[in-house]
């Protein structure tokens, strides 16, 4: 019998540095926000490996503008010719980090100085946890998450993307979704074992640009089919059914 192709987890495997963190900030637009998301990565208490700038289909201008931002902080810069989107560049990131730990951030996010000692720290005090995460300001708005319940997350997503990944546990992003890439991340990652631990403390500012991190108030998301006449809200309802259809959770 043949031996099986390794899996893309396992190849990110073999090459990591152990207790290590890599950064993965996908960019497209957004530009003038980098400067302050390299900056609050690179301060980090828990410092990470690497930060890998992904730069997706940007114009040949704001590449240039790029660079240099990595060159000043010490990140190194991967380029797309054409705009793939957001998962697909975090995927790419990730194919190339060295770490054995993956932390994903939006050119749009502040890193907090400790946010990234306190997830490793948790993930160090939890070895079978497969990621850990904690909540976030977007603008004014405290958006919490809780303790992890596989249930719970198959009814609604409250973890971000901005988690710290264990890379053998890190399945890749499904590239098909347009929204959600995050809760389908979690739920594939729990559906396999996986397990993530909650760090009760503030681990981002995100500036809302409209784009996925528009925000819905949590009561009429809770009620979104008595407001599908709001397109946004009609847009969030369709993305959660594909979620719901794909790993067949009851609606």
């Amino acid at each position: 019998m043949g031996s099986q192709p390794a899996t893309t987890a396992t190849r990110i495997t073999d090459r990591c540095m152990m207790n290590s963190i890599s950064i993965i900030v996908p960019v497209y637009g957004r530009i003038a926000l980098l400067d302050a998301c390299l900056r609050s990565c690179n301060r980090s208490s828990g410092k990470p490996l690497e930060i890998i700038v992904v730069d997706d289909g940007n114009s040949a201008s704001d590449s240039v503008i790029i660079a240099r931002m990595a060159t000043v902080y010490g990140a190194r810069v991967i380029r797309s010719e054409q705009n793939q989107g957001a998962a697909a560049a975090r995927n790419r990131g990730a194919r190339v980090a060295c770490g054995s730990l993956l932390f994903f951030a939006d050119a749009d996010i502040v890193l907090e100085e400790k946010a990234l000692e306190q997830l490793s720290d948790a993930l160090v005090a939890h070895p079978t946890a497969a990621f850990a995460y904690g909540d976030y300001l977007l603008e004014h708005h405290l958006m919490c998450a809780q303790n992890f319940s596989a249930e719970k997350l198959k009814q609604n997503n409250y973890i971000s993307t901005m988690s710290l990944v264990r890379t053998s546990a890190f399945v890749g992003f499904d590239e098909s979704l347009k929204r959600f890439q995050d809760w389908d991340l979690w739920l594939s990652i729990t559906a396999r074992g996986g397990q993530g631990i909650y760090v009760p403390n503030i681990i981002a500012h995100v500036t809302a640009t409209g784009g996925m991190s528009a925000w819905i108030p949590s009561w009429i998301a809770r009620h979104a089919r008595w407001f599908l006449w709001i397109s946004r809200v009609r847009s969030y309802e369709m993305a959660r059914r594909i979620i719901q259809a794909k790993h067949k959770l009851v609606r």
